[in-house]
């Protein structure tokens, strides 16, 4: 991906309403997500340490 690509791509989020919508939902996902707490959990379950 080049930089000219990567601006047209935000270019077109920003400037469609719905797109612009859902990245801000996923935005909202990922600032809710613990990873550190995700991470630990799949560490653990790897280990066999949790069912």
């Amino acid at each position: 991906m080049s930089e000219d690509t990567l601006a047209e791509a935000i270019k077109i989020v920003l400037g469609n309403e719905k797109m612009r919508s859902l990245a801000q939902e996923l935005g909202q996902k990922i600032r809710d997500e613990d990873g550190v707490a995700n991470a630990v959990e799949a560490f653990h379950r790897h280990l066999g340490l949790v069912g």
